[in-house]
C-alpha cells in the first residue's frame, strides 16, 4: 500500500513562532524523497506538522487527494501517514514483538493482517524475529532504530514519515537501514525522510527539498542536487573533503 502526499501553502509553528512559511512539496506514489537543511530550518516541525503533532497555520496536507491538515495523530495514522520518530521511541520496559504489535494496534483484530506485517517486519529486519522475547531497551541503537521502522510499517503506512533516522547509529548499521529504505521502495512503499547525512540521503533518494528558514529554497532530482553547486557548496562541502 502506498500513497501520494502533497503540501500546498503550509505555515506552521510554535505559538507566535512561525517556522514553516508557504511550504510547498509533494511525495509521488513509490517515491523517496527526502527533506535537507541546516539544524532549524523547519525540517522536523514539517513532519510533526504532516503527522498531526502540531497543528498549521494555513495550508493543505493531501494524501491521495484527501486534506488531513489539522487532524489529531491517530487520525492522521489512521489515514496512512506513519511517522518513525528521532530518537526511536521505543517502549523501552516491552519487548520486541510487543513493540512492533503496538504499531498494528488498530489492526489488532485482524489476526492475518497483523501477521503478514510481523512477517514483512522480520524479512527486512532478520534480528527482530531472532530478539522477539528481548525487551527493547537492552537492544543496540541500531537494533531499536530497526525495530521502529519495523513498528511504523506494521501500522500499513501508505506514507513512511522518517525523522533522523541515522542518528546515533554507526557506519555499518547505517548503511544495513538505508538498505533496508531501499528494498521498502522496491516493495512500493513511499517515504519521506529528514536526513542530515547530506550524501547518503540523496544516494538514497529519488528527489529531495532543501529547506531554509521554514522555505524550500532548493529543490529537484538526487543528481541534480548533488550537481548544484550551492548545495555542494553548503552541504557536501565537508563531508565530500572527509570522504
Amino acid at each position: 500500500m502506498s500513497g501520494t502526499l502533497e503540501i500546498a501553502g503550509l505555515d506552521a509553528g510554535y505559538g507566535r513562532v512561525g517556522v514553516l512559511r508557504g511550504l510547498d512539496m509533494e511525495v509521488r506514489d513509490g517515491e523517496i524523497v527526502a527533506i535537507l537543511g541546516s539544524n532549524g530550518a523547519g525540517k522536523s516541525t514539517l513532519l510533526r506538522t504532516i503527522s498531526g503533532l502540531l497543528k498549521p497555520t494555513a495550508g493543505t496536507i493531501r494524501l491521495d487527494g484527501a486534506d488531513v491538515a489539522g487532524r489529531n495523530p491517530e487520525d492522521v495514522s489512521r489515514s496512512g501517514l506513519v511517522m518513525v520518530p528521532e530518537g526511536r521511541q521505543l517502549f523501552s520496559g516491552m519487548t520486541v514483538r510487543e513493540n512492533l504489535l503496538l504499531g498494528a494496534y488498530a489492526e489488532r483484530r485482524h489476526k492475518s493482517v497483523v501477521r503478514e506485517r510481523l512477517a514483512q517486519a522480520h524479512a527486512l529486519f532478520p534480528i527482530l524475529e531472532e530478539r522477539a522475547d528481548q525487551i527493547a531497551g537492552s537492544l543496540s541503537g541500531g537494533q531499536q532504530q530497526m525495530v521502529a521502522i519495523g513498528r511504523g510499517l506494521m501500522a500499513g503506512p501508505k506514507v513512511l514519515l522518517l525523522d533522523e533516522p541515522s542518528l546515533g547509529l554507526a557506519p555499518a548499521v547505517l548503511a544495513q537501514v538505508f538498505d533496508a529504505l531501499r528494498a521498502l521502495r522496491e516493495q512500493g512503499v513511499t517515504i519521506l525522510v529528514v536526513e542530515q547525512n547530506v550524501m547518503m540521503t540523496l544516494a538514497l533518494a529519488d528527489r529531495a527539498y532543501v529547506l531554509q528558514r521554514g522555505e524550500v529554497v532548493i529543490e529537484g532530482t538526487s543528481e541534480e542536487l548533488q550537481a548544484d553547486a550551492r548545495v555542494r557548496e553548503a552541504y557536501l562541502g565537508f563531508e565530500a573533503a572527509a570522504a
